[in-house]
């Protein structure tokens, strides 16, 4: 199975760590790489008007710098993002696709005035980057409140979730990552 790559995007605050790297590489097992910062860049991503980078952009950007036969690539960064028809997003992936973004940007606790708190900071980036690249193996949002899967629109949801799959969910992984077929359509 091709490796994948996690990709530090423009000035980070977060560093892309050896403890992500080895999480996803026992969730989704396959070989898991850091690559060094500066390969993506930003401009073409940036909306002046919005002060944000859209994140579809930045997907197109990594898929560009890195050739198919890499295999999935995860860009990881501090800036704040968003997607049309959204105010922000904190990741955002292609279904069943090879590209996902995640951003501390609106994990940080300072944000919302508390003290910082790297710990929390480093769950919830390790949560939303298996959420995002769980969509790019082909997995759904999920309706159980505890699964890694189940959609957040703030960082309390994020919380409340656990950095595990559901049953359900793992299974389907699991059918994925041993070569099985396309997930079926969701009836939503």
């Amino acid at each position: 199975m091709p490796p994948l790559l996690i990709v530090p995007i423009g000035v980070n605050n977060i560093p892309a760590s050896p403890a992500l790297a080895s999480r996803l590489q026992s969730i989704f097992r396959v070989e898991v790489s850091i690559t060094p910062a500066g390969m993506v860049h930003t401009d073409a991503a940036f909306d002046v008007s919005r002060r944000q980078y859209d994140s579809n952009q930045l997907m197109l950007s990594l898929e560009e710098a890195f050739p198919r036969q890499t295999g999935k690539v995860l860009g990881i960064t501090s800036l704040d993002l968003y997607v049309p028809g959204l105010t922000h997003v904190v990741g955002h992936a292609q279904f069943d696709g090879r590209c996902a973004t995640v951003s501390s940007y609106r994990l940080e606790q300072a944000l919302y005035g508390f003290p910082e708190n790297h710990l929390l900071l480093e769950e919830r980036l390790h949560k939303e980057a298996i959420h995002q690249l769980g969509h790019a193996y082909g997995l759904f949002n999920c309706e159980s409140y505890t699964c890694v899967m189940h959609p957040s629109t703030a960082v309390e949801d994020i919380d409340a979730r656990s950095i595990d799959f559901c049953t359900e969910c793992g299974h389907v992984l699991e059918g994925r990552l041993d070569g099985g077929s396309p997930p079926p359509p969701r009836n939503t």
